[in-house]
């Protein structure tokens, strides 16, 4: 199974929007500040967003995680330093991939992916 945790994807659209018959607009403000899984630039919230990226992969049954991050994003890497510590101490391989904005590297990040699905492979 497959699924993910980037910005826009998964993570907005997971919870449904608890909507109060008197303010809709509260209800949007309130899950978009605080009930959705936050953006990494959101200081002090990793622990939450570990236990999304930990719930995904206990539902999706998911054999290893790849962090993906675009190069000179320190939101990104930072965490990703404190997720794959948290995902190995699980036992979860976690495979950290970077990028730039052009797909000039294309083939040594296939090539990177691939050993790590084959190493997943081999030890499942």
């Amino acid at each position: 199974m497959v699924s993910d945790a980037i910005c826009y994807g998964t993570r907005i659209m997971w919870r449904q929007v608890r909507r109060p018959a008197d303010d809709p607009y509260r209800a949007l403000a309130q899950y978009y500040v605080h009930d959705r899984p936050s953006c990494p630039r959101m200081h002090g919230l990793q622990p939450d967003r570990y236990e999304f990226v930990r719930g995904l992969v206990e539902e999706f049954r998911v054999d290893g995680v790849i962090g993906e991050r675009m190069n000179f994003c320190d939101q990104w890497g930072a965490e990703h330093f404190m997720t794959g510590g948290d995902l190995k101490a699980a036992g979860i391989p976690f495979m950290r991939l970077e990028r730039e904005y052009v797909l000039a590297g294309k083939g040594q990040l296939q090539t990177r992916v691939q050993a790590f699905v084959e190493t997943i492979k081999g030890t499942n």
